[in-house]
């Protein structure tokens, strides 16, 4: 079974975006992850990397079930 979006087609980047995007919403809403100056940075990308900061093991392992509900 294929899934997921065509590497180096022109609506790939788009479609992963618009993904990541529902699911870093849902991690902000939650309460959960880090904040700085009421700037939430529990949850840092760059292009195709993801970084999950927490300050504790259980709400990382807390933010993980719910990335891999979503997902």
């Amino acid at each position: 079974m294929y899934a997921g979006v065509r590497q180096g087609g022109l609506l790939s980047p788009a479609l992963f975006a618009m993904y990541i995007d529902k699911l870093i919403q849902l991690l902000k809403s939650s309460g959960l992850g880090c904040r700085y100056n009421n700037t939430y940075i529990g949850c840092l990308r760059y292009a195709d990397d993801i970084i999950l900061i927490s300050h504790s093991v259980t709400v990382m392992q807390t933010m993980l079930d719910l990335w891999r509900v979503f997902c």
